[in-house]
């Protein structure tokens, strides 16, 4: 019983060495994070250039000389493994056979070397992430390492006397079986990295929504720990389906590692996930599952928008708002009553779960669905903390955000050069949205940051900053009650509402009167939310505001009364 269990412990460790070489080597690939030009933290910058440039303390993680040297042993180990192994295959293999079999020599090594080849594919391609003809890619990489493992193993398996092992057809067999199961145990430690801890570090260990090193070394020590569990298992099965002819024993003491692998790694797996259910919601698919809210729109809002004159259009809004989280999107219903329930959810769990972030993006999102601006600022500006996205999206709400106190302090946190590394591209934002404010010097300072700062148009005058725009609007010969929205246009055409980013300011009326301040130098239009089914003869508006100009020469506006007639 020593001697084989002896075996299978030293062809576990190498195959466990391999394994975990190649992990590590796969940690190089972090080299390609390139940190935006625009508004990262200060501490995700400083962490990211400390990893792509190989600075201080963590100099090994790129260093060519380490990574040469963890190549060499990886190497070597596949070396000594699959010479163990070809050795117990055929006792005469060694270099003896190697001078008297020379063309055989020179195929064995050209299968080892396919097959090796197929193997690092298989280990640094993420099967459970979706590319495009991907799955066929990975079932023909199959086939050829298992065609190449068999051919190898009946080839090295031929004695000088010419007797084979069993049969050509069980090297076959037993290598195409081998490799399935390796490439089946190298899917699951893929699957449980790129899946289960991927989600794990960008939505909850990771710290924030950005890049850090304590999220990047959890993800990367989990890989190395992963691929050298697969390799460790895949090489104790190897013995186990050696088609040398080995007693039955002996095959059962081969068997005895890979299963106190295989059990250990199921009590790690089953403990692990559970705990994950039970503190991040690992189990639940959907943040409308999380929430317990409907997935799809409960309800569809009809907005009547006044475009240039005559151009009057009638939208349908879907209620329902694609919340994002790093890796992916949820599709969820915006209704007041669902907003309510992701809130309470937000603030039920304040030790953040999988779906703690993609909530905070479905809030800012719906309530900005229903035309609640100022809610729906006050939740962006939180979600900006989560994912480096929102923020940029927030800058662009700030171009054409109203000119007041609680703008300019938005802009000033988001200027803060002791906070965020801003960047070229972040400093052109941050130039526009002092010039959209009239704060002239600001402008000037961010323009001169930026990549082109002769592109910024900077006034040479005082720009509106308070303009105003009020009137009154009719439906039905009656005053309206619900809500009325300003939004930025660019042109003088308005054919539908882009998006809601370009929504400055809502109210909501009860007796038709709405009035707009504090509104900055540009062009605008009015929509109106209805909850009246529109017929198909449509509607009619009388005194159209169509586009609107907020200019030195007309700074307030006041549009009289809009009346729709439903038809």
């Amino acid at each position: 019983m020593k001697e084989p269990l002896l075996k299978s412990f030293v062809m576990t460790i190498l195959a466990a060495v391999v394994g975990a070489g190649l992990g590590v080597l796969g940690w190089i690939f972090v080299a390609a994070i390139t940190p935006p030009a625009v508004h990262t933290t200060i501490l995700s910058q400083a962490e990211v250039v400390l990893v792509t440039e190989g600075m201080g303390t963590y100099n090994f993680f790129l260093s060519p000389i380490v990574s040469i040297i963890i190549l060499a042993i990886t190497i070597i180990a596949a070396i000594i493994y699959i010479f163990n192994f070809f050795k117990s295959l055929n006792p005469d293999f060694g270099l003896r056979w190697f001078r008297t079999h020379t063309i055989k020599m020179i195929i064995l090594i050209l299968l080892a070397l396919l097959c090796c080849s197929v193997a690092v594919y298989m280990v640094f391609t993420p099967v459970p992430m979706d590319f495009p003809g991907f799955e066929t890619l990975s079932i023909l990489a199959v086939v050829i390492g298992g065609f190449s493992t068999g051919a190898m193993w009946s080839l090295a398996g031929t004695t000088e006397t010419g007797s084979t092992v069993p049969s050509i057809i069980i090297p076959f067999f037993t290598g195409v079986v081998t490799f399935i199961v390796w490439s089946f145990l190298t899917y699951c430690a893929t699957y449980f990295c790129f899946d289960w801890i991927f989600k794990l570090v960008t939505e909850v260990w990771g710290g924030w929504g950005e890049a850090n090193l304590h999220g990047l070394f959890i993800f990367l020590y989990t890989i190395t720990a992963s691929f050298a569990w697969a390799f460790a298992i895949a090489g104790g099965f190897a013995l186990v389906l050696n088609p040398a002819k080995i007693d039955v024993k002996s095959r059962l003491h081969f068997l005895i590692i890979p299963l106190i692998l295989i059990i250990g790694v199921l009590i790690f797996l089953i403990s692990f996930y559970g705990n994950a259910v039970k503190k991040y919601d690992f189990g639940k698919k959907t943040l409308a599952e999380a929430c317990e809210v409907p997935e799809y729109a409960s309800d569809t809002l009809i907005v009547i928008v006044f475009g240039d004159t005559g151009g009057t259009f009638i939208e349908k809004w879907p209620l329902s708002v694609s919340a994002m989280s790093f890796i992916e999107a949820f599709e969820i219903d915006a209704s007041i009553p669902s907003l309510k329930k992701i809130e309470e959810y937000v603030n039920s769990h304040p030790q953040q779960t999988l779906f703690t972030r993609s909530a905070r993006d479905a809030l800012w999102r719906g309530y900005e669905r229903n035309w609640m601006v100022r809610k729906a600022t006050a939740y962006h500006f939180i979600s900006t903390k989560d994912y480096l996205i929102t923020r940029m999206l927030f800058l662009l709400r700030l171009r054409k955000a109203p000119v007041t106190k609680e703008t300019v302090s938005y802009a000033d946190h988001f200027s803060d050069e002791n906070k965020y590394s801003i960047g070229i591209n972040g400093a052109r934002s941050l130039a526009q949205i002092y010039n959209h404010l009239g704060m002239f010097d600001k402008t000037k300072y961010w323009a001169l940051k930026s990549e082109k700062p002769e592109e910024i148009e900077i006034s040479e005058y005082p720009l509106i900053t308070d303009g105003i725009v009020s009137g009154k609007i009719m439906l039905n010969e009656k005053p309206f009650r619900g809500r009325v929205a300003l939004f930025s246009t660019e042109t003088d055409k308005v054919t539908t509402i882009s998006g809601i980013m370009n929504i400055v300011d809502a109210i909501e009326t009860e007796n038709g009167i709405f009035s707009f301040e504090n509104i900055g130098e540009g062009k605008y239009f009015l929509a109106v939310m209805i909850k009246t089914e529109v017929g198909p003869s449509g509607v009619e508006v009388r005194n159209n505001s169509g586009v609107i100009s907020i200019t030195s020469k007309t700074p307030q506006l006041d549009l009289g009364d809009i009346s729709i007639i439903i038809k």
